[in-house]
């Protein structure tokens, strides 16, 4: 029996609104730490991502090409906020170039697939490989920057990234070979990867960034 897509979204929906909860409760426990704005943000943005994804199994009409580009956005949004939240956290700047030649990417990119070419696996493609570079570059930095009192967690959190780093390249060079994505929600085995490995990531992000961030605060008071 295949996946059923829709409802792996509506438990990555559910995942991410505990998600909520456990950031405003971080965030109000500690107003001044870094990253908890953020990693909330990362929160709102991801649920409201994957509820406008569900919306898009309903008819709406001329505006309905809309959807996809408010799915992807809010998605590729949040994890610039995920990602922002780890250098606040490590008392990095990232690299402003970087950063706006990925956004420049996505968003040129997306404009291109959805008003000119109307090439869904295009725009697909473009906030697979934009999310990948985000979260590449905040792996190799998590890695090298992690003081001696959050190593573990911070290269635990490194690894995570780097593994749905892999997956999203994966998909990417699947779609331009052998499967191109027409429907997001396409019954196929390697489209059900794209939903089942976020519902493990993202509790698995949300915890480490947990621990990271209560093992540097008691750190602060040894």
């Amino acid at each position: 029996m295949k996946t059923d897509i829709p409802t792996l979204v509506i438990v990555l929906v559910i995942i991410n609104f505990l998600q909520i909860i456990s950031f405003v409760l971080q965030y109000y426990a500690d107003r001044e730490g870094r990253g908890n704005r953020q990693w909330l943000l990362w929160s709102v943005f991801s649920t409201a991502g994957y509820i406008t994804m569900l919306f898009r199994l309903q008819s709406i009409g001329s505006l309905g090409f809309l959807l996809p580009l408010l799915t992807n956005t809010f998605l590729f949004v949040a994890f610039i906020f995920l990602v922002s939240g780890i250098y606040k956290f490590l008392d990095q700047g990232i690299n402003a170039y970087f950063l706006r030649s990925v956004v420049a990417y996505y968003f040129l990119g997306t404009v291109a697939a959805v008003f000119f070419l109307a090439d869904a696996n295009l725009r697909a493609i473009i906030l697979y490989t934009a999310v990948a570079a985000l979260i590449f570059v905040a792996s190799i930095t998590l890695w090298r920057r992690g003081d001696k009192n959050i190593l573990v967690s911070a290269r635990f959190l490194a690894l995570l990234c780097l593994i749905q780093c892999g997956v999203l390249v994966f998909r990417s060079v699947i779609a331009l070979t052998v499967s191109p994505i027409r429907n997001v929600f396409e019954r196929s085995a390697i489209q059900a990867i794209l939903f089942i490995i976020p519902i493990g990531m993202g509790y698995l992000w949300a915890f480490v960034i947990i621990v990271m961030v209560n093992q540097s605060k008691i750190a602060q008071y040894r």
